[in-house]
């Protein structure tokens, strides 16, 4: 998956918690998070946000309120590569 598409699939889970909630500002409150955040992470161009990942706390609140897995997120901002990720993905996913 390039960059562009890791953002784009960053971007889209957070748009549908603002769906969910109704409002990006009700989607900030339930994350603990400023709304101008969100904002600007669904525009990075206007602001390169994206260049800065996200910290892994704001990761953390994101993963929580959109139930989503914190290591995908996390995989998905730059701070696991793609074989790092994969082998979580196999050991998750692994029958014992």
């Amino acid at each position: 998956m390039t960059i562009q598409e890791k953002e784009e699939k960053f971007k889209n889970i957070i748009k549908s918690a603002i769906e969910q909630f109704g409002s990006l500002n009700k989607t900030a409150e339930a994350m603990g998070v400023d709304s101008a955040y969100l904002s600007r992470r669904l525009n990075p161009n206007s602001h390169n946000e994206f260049k800065t990942p996200p910290r892994p706390n704001m990761l953390r609140k994101i993963a929580n309120v959109c139930n989503v897995d914190y290591v995908t997120l996390m995989w998905l901002c730059g701070y696991f590569s793609d074989d790092e990720y994969s082998v979580y993905i196999d050991n998750k996913y692994k029958k014992v």
